[in-house]
């Protein structure tokens, strides 16, 4: 009789204990396939929905200050080239192929893609999110093909070391189209997690 009642003691402590457990000793508990009290799956999807909130603001935002740093870059290089053209070395090797006007408006369209691909990836409606989208894809498709048709037939050798110009904004932009999609099906996950959650009281 005591040797029933000292296992009867042993396998509930563990359940008398739930309600005091910290986050960690809660998803040691997953792993080990205890029911969860329902404060603690409460809990549990309060801390992950936050971690996960944490983690699109990390991934969202390096994203955006990488779009905006490479914008800068092409806003710079278009404007230099109008106020001095083909004074950059990069403009100098294009200047045999097209004119200083067309630089100065590749370079800006890029600038204007890669400025609506940071805008992009930060949360909006769905309106303006389609709009940043549309802008990001449209606007770095002109460098894009014109860049591409230039190298093309302007040079006997194509100019690999300039592949940055036409692939950075539309590279970018598909790469901000990516990344969101993947942040905001993320976010309706762990939003959904409390459909999951179990009546369960533990004594």
């Amino acid at each position: 009789m005591a040797e029933h009642r000292a296992i009867a003691v042993a396998t509930s402590a563990p359940e008398n204990t739930m309600r005091h457990r910290s986050i960690g000793e809660i998803e040691g508990a997953l792993r080990s396939d205890v029911l969860l009290d329902e404060d603690e799956q409460e809990l549990l999807c309060a801390t992950l929905k936050e971690e996960n909130q944490r983690l699109n603001r990390l991934y969202r935002w390096v994203l955006a200050g990488i779009s905006l740093l490479f914008a800068l870059v092409f806003l710079y290089l278009g404007l230099h080239e109008i106020v001095y053209p083909f004074m950059v070395s990069t403009h100098a090797f294009i200047a045999p192929a097209t004119s200083s006007g067309t630089i100065a408006t590749l370079e800006l369209f890029g600038a204007l893609g890669l400025g609506a691909a940071a805008l992009f990836i930060e949360p909006h409606g769905e309106s303006l999110k389609t709009v940043f989208a549309g802008a990001s894809v449209a606007a770095s498709l002109v460098p894009l093909v014109s860049w591409l048709w230039i190298f093309t037939l302007s040079f006997d050798a194509f100019p690999v070391h300039l592949l940055w110009l036409p692939c950075a904004p539309m590279g970018m932009a598909l790469l901000s189209l990516y990344v969101k999609s993947g942040c905001d099906d993320i976010e309706r996950e762990a939003a959904e997690l409390k459909n999951y959650i179990y009546r369960y009281k533990s004594v």
